[in-house]
């Protein structure tokens, strides 16, 4: 999500809550998120909802998966649709954020070549808030 965050403006980030190295973005500016990442052609690979206290329990979580071909903007079209649907039908109040799980093509292609996958960020959440 590195190339996604430098091209986020610092109120944006800044209205968001830190988990960690992550960011856990209120609704709706994890709208404005995934719309910043299909400008960028950053693919937004999976979505999480959160009930945000003084920790993150899970609420729910996208569960898309698309191949990644020879076209990286159809690739990142159609995983940034799913993550706008899957927001738009799970819209959180103010106890609500999201984490993103973004790439660019580049990071993307890093992650393929290092053996690592491309899986959600959920398996390895603190559930400390700051």
């Amino acid at each position: 999500m590195d190339d996604l965050t430098a091209v986020m403006p610092t109120n944006l980030l800044g209205r968001a809550r830190r988990n960690e190295n992550e960011f856990v973005f209120p609704y709706p500016d994890v709208l404005e998120v995934i719309r910043l990442a299909t400008a960028h052609s950053v693919a937004i690979l999976g979505v999480e909802m959160f009930e945000v206290s003084d920790c993150l329990q899970v609420q729910d979580y996208s569960g898309y998966e698309f191949a990644s071909g020879s076209d990286w903007q159809e690739f990142v079209r159609a995983n940034n649709d799913a993550a706008l649907e899957f927001v738009h039908s799970h819209p959180g109040g103010e106890e609500h954020g999201y984490i993103v799980t973004a790439a660019s093509e580049r990071e993307f292609r890093r992650l393929g070549s290092s053996g690592t996958g491309t899986g959600s960020s959920g398996t390895g959440h603190s559930n400390t808030i700051l």
